[in-house]
C-alpha cells in the first residue's frame, strides 16, 4: 500500500481519523464517541465500523452520527459478515487511507481522556519519519466491580515489548508506519495489537506519554472473557514464531 502524503505531519492540525470497531457494544457507544468529539483537536474524523453486531449497535451508531453531525465528521460502516477486530479496523483504515496522516485506535467500550489526540499528534510531529506509534497510560474501569485503577505503562523499550505487550491498545499510528509495516493481521482475533506493535517498532520508534490518556473498560464482554483460551494460545504462538529473536 503506497504512501502518497501531500502534506506533512508538521503542518498545523493534520487530519486524524479515529477508528472505532464495534461488536455488540450498543450501550457503550454513547460514552465512547463523545469522548472523541470533546477533544481539543479540531481536524478529526470518526469512523465507526460495525462488525455485524447482533444487538442494536449499528442503529445506535447511525443515531449518534445524526446527533453530532454539526459537531464532528462521523462515518458509519458495516462489515458484510463478522470478521473480528483486525478486519474491522482495517476496513476503516483503508476507507480513509488517502487523506489521513494519523490513525487513532479506540475500542467502542473505551474512552479517550482530555488531551489524548493533541498530545499524541504533538509527539509524532517532533520526528514524523522516526516515530511510528504513540501510547499513554490508562485508567482501568472495572464495571463488574465498580472500581477505577490507574495503570501506568512502561516507557518504550523494544526488548520489553518482545517479552510482553507493554503498550496500550488505544494508540496512535502514522500512515507511514502502516504503509511500511502493514495493517492488522486479519487472521488474528486476539493479541492483534501486540503483533502490530512489534512489527511497527521493528522499523519505527514507539513513544510513551507518561500520563493517563484513555480508559480501558472491563465489562464482561472483553476478548479475555469471550474468546476461547485455545484461540489466545494459538495467537501467542504465532507472535512467538513471528517475532522471537528478530530484533
Amino acid at each position: 500500500m503506497p504512501i502518497s502524503n501531500k502534506t506533512s505531519v508538521r503542518d498545523s492540525q493534520p487530519l486524524v481519523t479515529i477508528i472505532v470497531p464495534c461488536y455488540n457494544h450498543e450501550e457503550w457507544l454513547a460514552r465512547s464517541i463523545p469522548s472523541v468529539i470533546e477533544q481539543d483537536y479540531e481536524n478529526k474524523r470518526i469512523v465507526i465500523i460495525d462488525d455485524c453486531s447482533t444487538d442494536g449497535s449499528y442503529e445506535k451508531a447511525i443515531e449518534i452520527k445524526d446527533q453530532y453531525k454539526d459537531a464532528c465528521s462521523i462515518d458509519v460502516l458495516r462489515m458484510e459478515c463478522n470478521k473480528g477486530p483486525s478486519a474491522t479496523r482495517n476496513k476503516g483504515i483503508r476507507y480513509f487511507w488517502d487523506d489521513t496522516l494519523i490513525f487513532g485506535m479506540l475500542d467502542a467500550d473505551d474512552t479517550y481522556l482530555p488531551g489524548k489526540i493533541n498530545k499524541s499528534v504533538e509527539k509524532i510531529a517532533e520526528n514524523p519519519s522516526v516515530v511510528g506509534i504513540v501510547y499513554g497510560d490508562v485508567i482501568l474501569e472495572n464495571f463488574k466491580k465498580n472500581t477505577k485503577i490507574y495503570e501506568p505503562r512502561e516507557p518504550y523499550n523494544r526488548r520489553r515489548l518482545m517479552e510482553k505487550c507493554t503498550m496500550s491498545s488505544q494508540n496512535f499510528i502514522t500512515k507511514h508506519a502502516f504503509s511500511v509495516c502493514g495493517l492488522y493481521d486479519e487472521e488474528m482475533r486476539t493479541a492483534e495489537d501486540w503483533d502490530l506493535q512489534l512489527r511497527i517498532t521493528k522499523s519505527f520508534v514507539g513513544i510513551h506519554i507518561p500520563e493517563p490518556l484513555s480508559t480501558y473498560s472491563i465489562t464482561g464482554s472483553n476478548a479475555s472473557d469471550i474468546v476461547d483460551m485455545e484461540v489466545w494460545g494459538k495467537n501467542w504462538d504465532i507472535i512467538r514464531e513471528r517475532h522471537h529473536g528478530k530484533d
